[in-house]
């Protein structure tokens, strides 16, 4: 049999052995005493009165159950015998409430603890009717931390109750007598008061009958104690009545305890806690056993520190955890001695085993109560024996305090790499103690990743990546456990998968491996991958994109922002992520830069730089805290954002000026071929032939046209009139207004002139309005107008619209000095808008009149002369304000279009990292034809010569001996910057003044110059 079926086979019969064990003891008590009895209520418990009349709060109550009556008395006698009575009346409000309610779980151990129901009743529509007989009873064991091989005896009562409705209150009450003999008698409990469901109804009594005093006290809030004396008892009860639920934001920290609680203990101090706590630990239990051990580590070194650290490993590593926590056993050691021989233990049972090595090794040492989850919030609340889960060992040497777990696996190295875990506080269990020790632990969780890109020359060859991960303290102790527990391959193709998802065709190219060196304590992970295709394709060129994974996973975001709670993090953590590329190829250039945030919940590093064909990122993360406070989460926030932003690195493979595939394609086949000013004045002339096409099919429409007698108001759709506003700009309004006047004239023939009236259509849309208004008053078939507030409204909103428009366009689209041709743009399309109820009405008017309703309908050859002849202005209009086309402004390289970039890469005007801060056009058309702006690098300038084609002239910051400026004097020229190099040859940069963003053009690219050449302002 090998090793492992061995260890599976010990594995399953010490699992038997526990279960027969615990069953054989169950089914003695049960043969005894059923384990339980039914019995009346206690005469000293207070009986509280149960109203299931008042409306249940749907909105607040939580799994379909609303909380009626949550009494629970504690009766302590002058001997210290408890009695602990507990009632709970619960309405099952939904149907998901059914299960929970109509199934009673009691939990207790029947090795010191009496089990007394009272009272299991339904009420339904005011009747009380008994389920005590008609339930189905059960006892089994339960033993809830089985996995966690604990093993503590402890019973579940089992009730199954029948016949449970929606609208049901279960209503059970019942007594559980005595308590864990370790406690020596000694009290404490505690109860929170505000829970996050509402309860109608808290009673809390602690009825006191020992000489000692009873110390009450509440943290989160104060709630009136009643106190009173009765029979030699002090009575202390709180009695709370629909107090709102209270609801706390998710991601907080163990250690954080929000809710209203009131304590009640006869520990006065910690000191008393530690004298008790002394009682436990008086002999260690050493034998020849235990000496031998000690005596085997000195054979192995003299140094203290690595005597101590093989104490440790020697314990973690021989000693497996199971913990017989049965009665007066869940804090009571066994003897050193007892658990070397049966080679198994808890936590105490391992640190007294431990402790008593240490001592035979002269090294100081104390047994160390602590709570693994609310441990740094113990020094607020109140002492008391009952506040500990775990127990470690607190080792003193050379006056320096550690703290070690024999309970933790995987740990090696030596003693000032080991993690020692920070509780919070900590009771150290020794003579004269008083209070509790703040720990302070040296806690290390280290994770130091290198990763190594080959990039080689041919994008069509494969890359390759080398991975080195090393872990140091809890980190080491993660990996090597997941490593032994999941083995070599699983880890393997984790870890694939995840470079996949960046690298679609990686392919592992040497087996994972893992290093433990026992001599420092890192354990280090090395992978090896193949990446077939490693760039994807972009419209700016082949791109290979980097994270730094690890230190991102730190920069967590919490799920709810505006929080009542703190937000917990990860700490201790300290992160370092290291990319590689190192380059085939030496034409890569990439500039140094640097980036640090520090701030109170992280630090945060970041570095760029480029020597010898190789990038070298760098990203270091070092957490500070273990949690954010509710108040202090944006600007928390706020400094992740800023540190992500430097967390990534992208390069860009463009091979520029060559035909190779690798090369990706221009939006544009070939700039130079493209004339744009014979474009221009090719369109022109066909804009100019349909503009007089359209004037004659006008005029010979105009003079065919048979409008009827009775047709006072022009009748078009409402969607061909909108459709027809938009494509012109608004300009079919003025000819919607002129025929209405048309036909108004034709009819009363008082010499309005509708062609004025026409062109002026904002003076007289409410004139209009008036005649609708006189039509409908005087026909009493006409449909109902809309209200004369509602013309007012809508002329002068056209009349506002209209001028504001024209206001724009006359001061160049520029008001104190911001670009508004977005306004006149949107607002010259939205000009048909206040018409919709005049054309409306008039349809209505018209409805029955089907010729002419057919004649407004119509889509002449002149409606489609008219948009063909406005359509490439609108398309021009948008494509300036989408900076899709040359807006004739200055504009921030982040508003340009990815095909103008890729053209500047491809034409060498830019390259590698460069980012474009600012950039003009003097083109019309297209950005690639003409263009002037810089990067945070160099000045450039391009323009297309007739005979050679595209000419560009650029200088680094460093390269430029002076920038000269020549301000243009109007604005409707241009500001010329002349670009001076060192060697006193120069270029001219061109730059609009209209809009007055020349000035920022200006002062940031003499800003960048000053910085970049060192010189003085």
């Amino acid at each position: 049999m090998n090793l492992l079926c061995e260890m599976d086979f010990m594995k399953s019969v010490f699992t038997f052995v526990v279960i027969v064990v615990g069953l054989f003891s169950f089914g003695a008590l049960s043969a005894e005493t059923e384990g339980y009895r039914n019995t009346p209520t206690p005469d000293w418990v207070k009986k509280r009165v149960l109203d299931t009349t008042t409306p249940i709060p749907v909105d607040l109550i939580s799994s379909g159950v609303f909380y009626r009556v949550v009494d629970d008395q504690i009766k302590v006698t002058s001997e210290g015998e408890k009695q602990y009575y507990t009632r709970i009346a619960q309405t099952v409000a939904n149907a998901k409430g059914l299960d929970g309610s109509s199934q009673i779980e009691i939990h207790f151990d029947p090795t010191y603890e009496s089990l007394l129901i009272h009272d299991i009743s339904v009420v339904r529509d005011g009747e009380r009717v008994s389920r005590l007989e008609s339930a189905d009873i059960s006892l089994f064991n339960s033993e809830q931390d089985f996995e966690r091989r604990i093993y503590d005896g402890t019973i579940t009562y089992n009730a199954i109750l029948d016949d449970v409705l929606v609208g049901d209150t279960v209503d059970f009450s019942y007594s559980i007598i005595g308590s864990n003999p370790v406690y020596r008698g000694i009290f404490s409990t505690g109860r929170t008061l505000v829970w996050n469901i509402p309860v109608e109804d808290q009673y809390h009594r602690v009825l006191w009958g020992k000489s000692s005093p009873l110390y009450v006290s509440q943290r989160n809030g104060q709630t009136p104690v009643t106190k009173t004396q009765s029979d030699g008892f002090t009575d202390y009860s709180v009695h709370i009545e629909m107090v709102p639920p209270q609801q706390f934001d998710n991601q907080s920290p163990d250690w954080f305890l929000p809710r209203h609680q009131i304590n009640y203990t006869e520990m006065p101090s910690w000191q008393a806690v530690n004298e008790w706590a002394m009682t436990l630990y008086q002999d260690l239990g050493v034998d020849d056993s235990v000496k031998a051990i000690a005596q085997d580590i000195k054979n192995q070194t003299a140094s203290t520190e690595a005597q101590l650290a093989k104490a440790l490993s020697y314990v973690q590593n021989n000693i497996r955890y199971v913990g017989i926590e049965i009665g007066a056993n869940s804090h009571i050691p066994t003897p050193s001695k007892d658990t070397l021989r049966l080679k198994y233990g808890d936590c105490k049972d391992k640190s007294v085993l431990l402790l008593a090595i240490m001592r035979e090794l002269g090294i100081t040492g104390f047994p160390a109560l602590v709570n693994t989850e609310i441990g740094k919030s113990l020094d607020t609340l109140p002492p008391a024996v009952t506040r500990f889960d775990h127990v470690i060992v607190n080792a003193i040497i050379d006056d320096k305090s550690l703290w070690l777990d024999p309970t933790m696996t995987d740990q090696f190295g030596p003693l000032d790499n080991l993690y020692q875990p920070d509780f919070g506080y900590a009771l150290v269990v020794r003579e004269n103690e008083k209070s509790l020790t703040q720990m302070n632990a040296t806690s290390i969780s280290n994770i130091d990743v290198i990763e190594t890109y080959v990039i080689p020359k041919d994008i069509k060859e494969n890359a390759q990546l080398y991975v080195k991960s090393q872990y140091l303290g809890w980190q080491a102790q993660r990996i090597v456990s997941n490593y032994e527990e999941d083995g070599a391959a699983s880890l393997e193709k984790q870890y694939l998968e995840y470079y996949q998802r960046a690298f679609p065709n990686a392919a592992v190219a040497t087996p994972l491996s893992l290093v433990v060196n026992a001599e420092n304590g890192r354990a280090t992970l090395n992978e090896h991958y193949v990446i077939e295709n490693a760039f994807t394709e972009s419209e700016h060129g082949f791109e290979m994109d980097f994270y730094a994974t690890d230190v991102r996973n730190q920069l967590t975001k919490p799920k709810v922002i505006n929080r009542n709670a703190p937000y917990a993090r990860s700490f201790p953590m300290d992160v370092a992520n290291t990319i590689k590329l190192q380059f085939a190829d030496d034409s890569w250039a990439f500039d140094d830069e640097e980036f640090s945030e520090d701030n109170p919940y992280f630090n945060y590093q970041y570095s760029a730089t480029y020597k010898d064909k190789t990038l070298t990122l760098s990203y270091q993360y070092s957490a500070k805290k273990d949690h954010v406070p509710a108040d202090e989460i944006e600007e928390y926030l706020a400094a992740r954002d800023r540190a992500r932003d430097y967390s990534s690195y992208s390069i860009i493979w463009y091979k520029r000026n060559s035909s190779s595939d690798t090369a990706p394609s221009s939006t544009i086949e070939n700039t130079n071929t493209f004339d744009e000013f014979a474009f221009l004045g090719y369109l022109a002339i066909a804009l100019i032939v349909l503009f007089i096409l359209m004037l004659i099919d006008w005029r010979l429409a105009a003079t065919s046209r048979n409008d009827s007698e009775h047709l006072r108001f022009q009748v078009v759709p409402l969607p061909k009139f909108l459709l027809m506003g938009i494509f012109t700009f608004g300009l079919y309004c003025h000819y919607w207004v002129y025929r209405n006047w048309f036909l108004i004239e034709k009819q009363d023939n008082k010499g309005t002139w509708p062609i004025a009236r026409g062109i002026f259509a904002p003076f007289w849309l409410y004139p209009l309005y008036c005649k609708l208004k006189q039509h409908a008053d005087n026909e009493s078939d006409s449909p109902s107008l809309f209200p004369t507030h509602i013309g007012i409204l809508t002329a002068a909103l056209y009349f506002v619209m209209y001028f504001t428009v024209n206001t724009i366009d006359a001061a160049g689209a520029v008001i104190l000095e911001t670009d508004l041709l977005s306004v006149s743009i949107i607002l010259s399309m939205l000009l048909p808008l206040p018409f919709v109820p005049y054309i409306r009405y008039i349809n209505k008017v018209y409805a029955s009149h089907n010729q002419d309703c057919k004649n407004g309908a119509k889509i002449g050859f002149r409606h489609v002369l008219i948009s063909a002849i406005c359509f490439p202005f609108l398309m021009l209009s948008m494509g300036q304000l989408l900076n899709i086309l040359p807006s004739g402004d200055v504009v921030e390289g982040s508003d340009l279009w990815s095909h103008d970039i890729a053209f500047m890469y491809r034409e060498n005007l830019i390259e590698g990292t460069e980012q474009i801060q600012y950039f003009y056009s003097d083109a019309i058309l297209l950005n690639q034809l003409d263009g002037n702006g810089y990067t945070d690098k160099k000045v450039f300038s391009y323009w297309i010569d007739d005979e050679v084609g595209l000419v560009s002239e650029f200088a680094s910051y460093k390269d430029i001996k002076d920038i000269e400026v020549d301000y243009s004097d109007d604005k409707l020229e241009v500001t010329t910057i002349k670009i001076v190099r060192e060697d006193d040859s120069d270029f001219l940069l061109y730059v609009y003044s209209s809009t007055g963003k020349d000035n920022l053009f200006i002062d940031a690219l003499m800003s960048n110059w000053k910085t970049k050449k060192g010189n003085k302002t």
